[in-house]
């Protein structure tokens, strides 16, 4: 009896730690590199590579360093106007990384007679980071979360949930100790 009190003991307590432990612990190390796909864009008539540098609420930023490169070394470098708005002129077709501040981005520029359809004709870059629904600040904390990017919502929760468990465990072990005492007085 007191074998299997422990061992239900041990199996709720590694179900707990199951629950708390971030899934990724358990992962093998992933051996893909994840390929951020380029965007086409055309060039002007000109051969000029223009654009616009917008805030994350679509305002214009002036003063931000637009960096053009290749193969890890600077092809171009301007800085956007008053109005957000930049032009590199004399860019070749290839492909380039574009930078404005930490964030990059790849992009395939064509010649105007030769870019395809959809290839943008003026680019929209973001000054700051990609904003997605959920993902970044958690109730102030800049850091997406309190504990392994949970917000203190669903961290509270997963804490009652394996109370809960533990409690009831320890509950039902009890529970059949008394029916094992019972049965021992009912049978002589």
């Amino acid at each position: 009896m007191k074998f299997s009190r422990k061992l239900t003991h041990a199996v709720v307590a590694l179900a707990c730690i199951g629950m708390v432990v971030p899934p990724a612990a358990f992962a093998a190390p992933q051996a893909a590199v994840a390929v951020q796909k380029s965007r086409d864009v055309a060039l002007q008539s000109s051969g000029a590579l223009t654009g616009a540098v917008l805030s994350a609420n679509a305002k214009p930023v002036d003063g931000a360093q637009v960096v053009l490169t290749q193969n890890g070394k600077p092809v171009a470098q301007v800085i956007s106007k008053k109005d957000g708005t930049f032009s590199m002129p004399a860019v070749k077709a290839g492909v380039y990384e574009i930078a404005v501040g930490e964030a990059k981005a790849p992009i395939r520029v064509w010649k105007s007679e030769t870019a395809p359809a959809h290839a943008a004709r003026k680019m929209a870059l973001a000054a700051e980071g990609v904003i997605r629904a959920q993902d970044g600040e958690y109730y102030g904390d800049p850091n997406g979360g309190v504990f392994g990017g949970l917000d203190i919502i669903t961290l509270w929760t997963v804490t009652a949930a394996t109370g809960a468990l533990v409690l009831g465990a320890i509950n039902q072990s009890d529970l059949n100790d008394i029916n094992d005492k019972l049965d021992q007085i009912v049978s002589p």
